[in-house]
């Protein structure tokens, strides 16, 4: 279980990595003709065969040739405002790069905040810079919604429940409080461990869920926005955030998490990756192929998107909400079959939307990855394990 604190990762600088272990295929995908594309790749793959035919780049620039990295933040911003009025469309960072997100927090928050993630992987992240597009909170899901949530959906791992309470210094918090808890799952597992569990989130419909699944004594739920929960100021010994994180403004939420919490009190927000791993290595690459499908059918619709999860613990820092950030990296085994694969893939944001705007289950990649899944996962259930990257701070 690694915990890597928020120092700046400048471990890939320097490295050697080959042309062949680069797919600019997602990002070919998302790309539209004409578009100029800023790449953030410590200049080792941009004028390779990799980019062929995208007009690309360097960043920093001067005359057209790569100027190293920025000294700081506000000149990468001053860099990304000028190469915007300049034609850039977007800007692409490859995974090699991912210490940007930590090392210049201010601007990964500009990005974050003020345009639309238009792409995301373990392998790359692509920001739209034609326009401020951040991400917008969704208050509401279609009916039923709340219920498949909740029987497809993992449950937080169970490490929380040992670790938090030991960096918040309390055995058996007094009270731990979930935002945007859904349909409960993440509420329910502080049942029988904390003195009060109090879960908020602004979907009528997923609290119902919840209400109905969650009958211990010790849990109440709250119909209000996260960032404007209306509970006590230092009310709380810890505050969790599960699935959530990307679908709120950090100009609320991480005060909004500070004054809840009182003093040395923790905040996690986690999230696992997607799709959990299964006996069937094959099953993954089913997935990647139905969700580059939908992602490219849902961009078209210009629906609002979330902020990158990569950036949740530069904005967390950037906050300067707490006096401590980690970031802690650990799994989750739990068990499942085909249907409960296929449930999970219906329960994405980006799905949702489409089902709800009408387009058809075969169009989508849906129908498709139901049969290749029931060949691949015949019979009862196996394992699935989840990765987990749970987001620390402390106030």
């Amino acid at each position: 279980m690694p915990i890597r604190d928020s120092k700046p990762l400048c471990e890939t600088t320097g490295a050697s990595v080959s042309t062949e272990e680069l797919d600019t295929g997602d990002l070919r995908a998302v790309l539209r003709p004409g578009e100029r594309v800023i790449v953030v790749d410590g200049e080792r793959w941009r004028d390779t065969a990799a980019f062929r035919g995208i007009d690309t780049l360097p960043f920093l620039e001067r005359d057209g040739a790569y100027d190293g990295a920025p000294a700081d933040s506000r000149v990468a911003i001053d860099e990304i405002e000028r190469l915007r009025a300049a034609g850039a469309t977007a800007i692409v960072f490859l995974w090699t790069e991912f210490w940007w997100f930590d090392y210049y927090s201010e601007f990964h928050r500009l990005l974050s905040t003020r345009y639309r993630c238009r792409f995301e992987s373990d392998g790359m992240v692509v920001f739209d810079l034609r326009a401020d597009s951040g991400a917008k909170p969704r208050f509401e899901t279609y009916p039923g919604y709340g219920r498949l949530y909740g029987r497809c959906r993992p449950a937080p791992p169970e490490v929380l429940r040992s670790i938090l309470p030991a960096l918040a210094a309390t055995p058996r918090p007094a009270c731990v409080v979930d935002l945007g808890c859904g349909t409960g799952l993440s509420t329910r597992f502080w049942a029988g461990c904390a003195d009060r569990v109090v879960g908020v989130d602004a979907d009528a419909e997923m609290l119902a869920t919840a209400r109905e699944e969650s009958p211990e004594a010790t849990i109440e739920f709250h119909h209000a926005p996260a960032d404007d929960s209306g509970l006590a100021a230092d009310s709380a010994d810890i505050v969790t955030c599960s699935q959530a994180l990307h679908w709120m403004d950090p100009a609320r939420i991480f005060p909004e998490v500070a004054r809840i919490l009182r003093p040395g009190g923790v905040f996690a927000a986690y999230d696992c990756d997607w799709p959990p791993m299964t006996s069937s290595l094959a099953v993954v690459e089913s997935y990647r192929r139905f969700e580059r499908r939908a992602l490219a059918l849902h961009r078209k619709q210009n629906r609002p998107g979330p902020l990158s999860k990569q950036g949740h613990l530069a904005r967390m820092r950037a906050s300067a909400c707490f006096r401590y950030t980690a970031e802690m990296i650990c799994h989750g085994s739990e068990r499942g079959d085909a249907e409960r694969f296929i449930a999970m893939a219906r329960s994405q944001a980006f799905v949702t939307d489409l089902l709800e705007l009408g387009v058809d289950e075969e169009a989508l990649g849906l129908g498709e990855l139901r049969r290749e899944v029931e060949r691949l996962l015949p019979g009862g259930d196996g394992p699935f394990v989840f990765g987990y990257r749970i987001r620390l701070g402390v106030v």
